[in-house]
């Protein structure tokens, strides 16, 4: 149709076949232009070496044969968005986490994946079902929004961080530095950072309160390759701590490299299945092959 289209993406991978040229803006003023395409290895090497996602996604080994005690059981559980005469979104859902296990839960758009979260936690009532969480300190699940400024309160990141101090119990120092963009950004709005920020920051949110399970939806959109490998590492760390974490995705990356079990809810059903083979098979699809 002659249109110019111009797509700002932190996944370069899954555009390189049909874009013209590339640009990275590398920060202070400077950009970087890539316009000879053909040669997709070598081109995917050097955005990745600029901090940009152009690589195929690669399970890693993960440890799945220890035995926690069980933090999570779901039993029969179905919910609606509207009355219980209606179909249900989900119906006779059975899951269940182990302390120190990070679990990843993927479906379609409008499966009911968030609500199932939301369930969880509390926050969602139209239920029928039974939701168990087993914690000695007698903490609630946190859940980590798709929309991460549902988290804040305060006018100001300083502010935030303060009341957030304040809460928890963790010193102002100890948060902080989890926030690489703090001290350029204080005095500014929460709602103002960019949506990768936002999404670091709701995340750190939940991290300083320390809970036994953490429910977190769609928690990498946004982040660039950086700050997605400090999120997968930081996740490593509060697995070794004996966090639990069921993370709502459509990410294969998620699936690929820190997931040891996933479950897939589709027609109102939910099922386990290997995360890596389903991390491959998401992969296939965001390229088109599937």
């Amino acid at each position: 149709m002659g249109k110019t289209v111009i797509v700002v993406e932190h996944k370069a991978k899954y555009f390189l076949d049909l874009a013209s040229e590339v640009v990275v803006l590398e920060g202070k003023g400077r950009a970087r232009e890539f316009r000879e395409l053909d040669e997709y290895d070598a081109v995917s090497r050097e955005l990745d070496s600029l901090g940009v996602d152009a690589s195929h996604v690669v399970s890693k080994r993960k440890d799945r044969n220890k035995k926690g005690w069980k933090v999570l059981e779901v039993k029969n559980l179905s919910c609606w968005y509207g009355n219980r005469d209606e179909e249900p979104l989900f119906e006779d859902v059975e899951l269940e986490l182990e302390s120190g296990e990070i679990v990843a839960l993927v479906g379609p758009n409008g499966s009911g994946k968030t609500t199932l979260l939301k369930a969880i936690a509390g926050i969602h009532k139209k239920c029928n079902g039974e939701v168990k969480i087993s914690d000695e300190n007698r903490k609630k699940p946190f859940y980590v929004p798709q929309v991460p400024e549902y988290l804040f309160i305060k006018n100001t990141l300083e502010e935030e961080i303060l009341s957030l101090s304040k809460k928890t119990g963790k010193r102002i120092e100890k948060i902080t530095e989890m926030l690489e963009f703090y001290e350029h950004r204080k005095s500014s709005s929460p709602y103002t950072l960019s949506l990768g920020q936002r999404r670091w920051l709701s995340a750190v949110i939940a991290w300083s309160y320390n809970p036994p399970l953490m429910l977190f939806d769609e928690p990498t959109v946004g982040l660039d390759k950086l700050m997605l490998s400090e999120l997968f590492r930081r996740i490593e760390i509060l697995k070794k701590e004996g966090a639990s974490i069921l993370i709502s995705t459509h990410d294969p990356r998620v699936l690929a490299e820190v997931a040891e079990r996933a479950y897939v809810l589709e027609n109102r059903k939910l099922k386990e299945c290997d995360p890596d083979e389903k991390g491959l098979e998401l992969e296939e699809i965001a390229y088109g092959r599937l």
